[in-house]
């Protein structure tokens, strides 16, 4: 799959709720009315209307071609009037239509408020999906929001006192002239399928795992470096003794003043982990603290204030993900599956009884979904893909 293809889910969301600018909203429909993306763009299409039936008060009914043409029209003509001659030459109005009746319902622009319209459309079966692409969202300090991989290498705009320069999937803030200017708080967040890096206004770099953020200023002033975070993210933090880095998640933290270090801190898992490369860290589950050495791993529970410090941890295994791999050792099959969701952005569905099973494989990171689930039914378990679901059998 082409990487503007892996754009299309996230820029189709951030369509729906109106929260592109007018340079990713030109972006979003150039790409939709390649000839290439029309599967894509149905399928994203057809996901939000499945979406969309669950609401026992959207009741749905089949476009007419009357109003799929003058729907088709109206989105047009507002959003990208320049190629309606050449569309309507490929009469390619289904997609417009379907996209634009979707649009309505999820905006409330109000065109068929009072009779929702939801086009008819075979069913379609994906049977495979490519893996994540870099591709971020930066929020800024009023809340806007800029789709990182729609806009090109160089200056693409201005926060507080930093220059915000986006160089091959990396976004890098530099320090401006206006040394007055107030610092205001911006979030990078890397949605599922996507990843990303950042290198912050010290100098610090972050690498962001797929379903991840980091709120961060854009200019350190204080006496601390202080950032938060969700997910999964990286740390190569620039030394300096006299201004601590501090990692926050929920009540817990990680204090440095120049080292390497990996946070796992997902939601979904059971434990959230700290594990040490290089220097040294001190890590607090509210007010219980212990300081790592390189290779130990802080396990903190989500429960408590417990922290259990584990020691020479294969720091290979932990930073697999950074490196493009997926280093299973001994793993059970629901923590493969969570790696998987985030990765690919797709559901996990058990169907019947499944034996406990327990996989060891290095995998690529580049592979196709099909290609991981082949290795991991070598343990006689059954998968297949169906609509971004993975479907788990005996």
């Amino acid at each position: 799959m082409h990487v503007d293809e892996k754009r299309l889910p996230l820029l189709f969301r951030e369509y729906l709720s109106q929260n592109l600018s007018e340079e990713n909203r030109r972006t979003f429909l150039h790409l939709a009315a390649l000839p290439q993306h029309e599967q894509a763009l149905k399928d994203l299409i057809d996901e939000e209307i499945a979406r969309l039936e669950l609401d026992a008060s959207f009741p749905g009914r089949s476009l007419t071609a009357e109003e799929a043409d003058l729907i088709f029209e109206r989105i047009i003509s507002h959003h990208h009037p320049a190629p309606v001659a050449e569309l309507r030459q490929k009469r390619r109005w289904f997609v417009w239509a379907a996209a634009a009746a979707v649009i309505l319902v999820v905006s409330g622009l109000g065109y068929f408020r009072q009779t929702p319209v939801i086009p008819a459309s075979r069913p379609i079966v994906i049977t495979d999906v490519a893996p994540a692409v870099p591709g971020a969202v930066l929020t800024l300090g009023d809340g806007s929001r800029v789709l990182l991989d729609s806009q090109h290498n160089g200056n693409i705009l201005t926060q507080g006192n930093a220059n915000i320069i986006k160089e091959n999937g990396r976004v890098i803030y530099s320090a401006g002239s206006n040394s007055a200017a107030a610092v205001v708080y911006n979030t990078l967040t890397t949605p599922r399928g996507f990843q990303y890096n950042l290198t912050l206004p010290d100098g610090t770099k972050v690498w962001l795992n797929a379903a991840s953020s980091i709120t961060y200023p854009t200019s350190f002033t204080g006496s601390k470096r202080i950032v938060s975070v969700t997910g999964e993210p990286y740390f190569e933090v620039m030394p300096d003794h006299s201004h601590p880095f501090i990692v926050q998640y929920g009540s817990k933290s990680v204090e440095v003043t120049g080292t390497h270090f990996n946070v796992n801190a997902y939601d979904e898992e059971e434990d959230s982990r700290v594990t040490l490369l290089e220097g040294s860290v001190k890590v607090y589950n509210g007010t219980t603290g212990h300081v790592l050495t390189p290779g130990q791993q802080a396990v903190l529970s989500k429960t408590g204030n417990g922290v259990r410090v584990l020691s020479d941890v294969d720091t290979a295994q932990v930073m697999a993900w950074k490196n493009g791999h997926f280093d299973f050792r001994e793993a059970d099959l629901k923590t493969i599956m969570r790696q998987l969701m985030r990765w690919y952005d797709v559901e996990v569905v058990y169907q019947g009884q499944i034996p406990a099973r327990y996989f060891t494989a290095d995998i690529s990171r580049n592979k196709n979904l099909s290609g991981v689930l082949q290795v991991l039914a070598l343990n006689k378990i059954h998968f297949r893909i169906e609509n971004k679901q993975i479907i788990v059998t005996p």
